[in-house]
């Protein structure tokens, strides 16, 4: 048995497979060197099917149409104060009207920017449930790993031709789903605006 530990996300996948070539060819130099031993994972299999990952799904969804109706609630509300202000533009002075239409800008922009956060916070939402999958996932093959004497585990994706007994996908996902069966989507809150200090001079 072996420590395992994920490889690191940034070695580059063609790196990976010619290092695995390598290794393989410098096996036909001696009779007493083995062929490594490989495993095989769809890392997007069990992204998409794990119980867990269609758990976050409609959840995503909900929150989305939430934020969607949100937008088109809040838009709706700037074009009434822009129509507002059109209307009194005839009866305001130029100084007033500025006033009102900079207070307009104003709100827009701010709204503007609370969309951008909100829309930010729920990507960041999908993406660390998704990444709580993946560290389920990886755990789990590092265990098979140990207990199959493995030397490497590749994703499906980076492997163009593999005997289908070095698949271990099933059983990978078999186990993430035990023990990750659901998952619950956690929106971070927007901090909180603290109110500036008195001046006490």
């Amino acid at each position: 048995m072996r420590p395992w530990a994920p490889l690191r996300r940034s070695l580059p996948a063609a790196a990976l497979a010619l290092g695995i070539h390598a290794a393989m060819a410098g096996t036909t130099a001696t009779a007493q060197d083995e062929l490594p031993s490989i495993g095989v994972v769809d890392v997007q299999m069990i992204l998409r099917n794990s119980k867990a990952s269609k758990s976050v799904r409609p959840q995503i969804e909900k929150l989305r149409k939430d934020y969607q109706a949100s937008v088109r609630e809040r838009e709706a509300e700037l074009r009434k104060a822009s129509q507002e202000l059109q209307r009194q533009r005839a009866v305001l002075s130029p100084q007033a009207f500025a006033k009102r239409r900079g207070a307009y800008e104003e709100q827009a922009r701010k709204a503007q920017i609370d969309f951008q956060n909100r829309k930010r916070r729920l990507d960041d939402a999908y993406s660390t449930a998704m990444r709580a999958v993946h560290r389920s996932m990886v755990i789990a093959a590092a265990k098979i790993a140990e207990e199959r004497d493995f030397d490497v585990v590749l994703p499906k994706s980076i492997v163009l031709l593999a005997d289908q007994k070095l698949d271990i996908t099933a059983e990978v996902l078999r186990r993430v789903d035990e023990t990750l069966p659901s998952l619950a989507v956690s929106v971070k809150k927007p901090p909180d605006r603290m109110a500036p200090a008195p001046n006490n001079r």
